[in-house]
């Protein structure tokens, strides 16, 4: 495929721009050094968890996070956000503290702040291995978050309980909420508004970039919506094989430099 009129490029993060043991790799720092196109980061993380590897790829392009539910500047200026109905967030935080406190590990974020219900789980030390950041606040009680404009809602918990949980919110509040459980000891809710997909236009209206000349890549269905939407789409070779059937390109996997690859062909092709 022709990549020479690629107005700009939009990147995941785990899965696609890291490798499979979450390193950023000089290969692909390399590859973004030579673009000649502006470089954005898209992910489900809270922004202040991809300012790290902005600066390793030394960019300073605003951020789709929170999976598009907080678009943000480098300096922490907020562009778009789309954050959960408070009124949902007040239901589901007083039915987690009456019946789950103690067996759950609870992280929500807002444009300013990482809020969580405890640093000491297991889970928690495997999050902050990843993502290189600590949160702002630690409270047991997390129901005063309730009318903040939280933009993206992270539960921890056994298999039977997130199950449970997400069958639960999946059919209470169908249509108002984005709710995934791509892993069975893990929920991610979103306000139905948010999307990378969402983000990716966001910005594209925000620098004036024509969305069919944008390439997205990712490698989950998390990426889906930002795949559908760009003229140009790369899944990850390690990607799953539901976003392999709507992606135009398919990338080498990410521990075979497979992003870099993509880059450096953009690059070649604007010569």
């Amino acid at each position: 495929m022709d990549l020479s009129k690629v107005q700009a490029v939009f990147s995941d993060i785990d899965g696609t721009l890291l490798d499979s043991h979450s390193v950023l790799r000089e290969k692909t720092i390399e590859s973004v050094s030579r673009l000649k196109i502006p470089f954005f980061l898209a992910s489900g993380r809270y922004y202040k968890m991809m300012s790290p590897l902005a600066k390793e790829l030394h960019i300073n392009t605003p951020f789709v996070s929170a999976n598009g539910g907080l678009i943000i500047s480098s300096e922490g200026k907020i562009i778009q956000e789309f954050p959960i109905a408070n009124d949902i967030l007040k239901e589901v935080l007083n039915e987690l503290h009456q019946e789950f406190s103690s067996r759950i590990g609870l992280h929500l974020y807002d444009s300013k702040n990482w809020y969580c219900n405890s640093v000491s789980s297991p889970l928690f030390s495997l999050e902050y291995r990843v993502v290189r950041c600590y949160p702002d606040f630690a409270n047991e009680d997390m129901r005063y978050l309730s009318s903040y404009p939280i933009s993206k809602f992270l539960l921890f918990s056994s298999k039977e309980i997130c199950s449970e949980l997400y069958s639960r919110w999946e059919k209470r509040y169908h249509g108002r909420i984005h709710l995934f459980h791509e892993k069975d000891t893990m929920l991610e809710m979103f306000s139905s508004s948010a999307s990378k997909g969402n983000g990716v236009k966001v910005l594209c209206d925000h620098y004036n970039f024509d969305v069919s000349q944008v390439l997205c890549v990712g490698d989950t269905l998390l990426d889906l919506s930002m795949i559908e939407t760009a003229g140009y789409s790369v899944s990850m070779g390690n990607g799953c094989e539901e976003l392999k059937k709507h992606a135009k390109i398919i990338a080498k996997p990410t521990d075979e430099d497979g992003l870099s690859q993509i880059l450096d062909q953009i690059t070649a092709s604007s010569k």
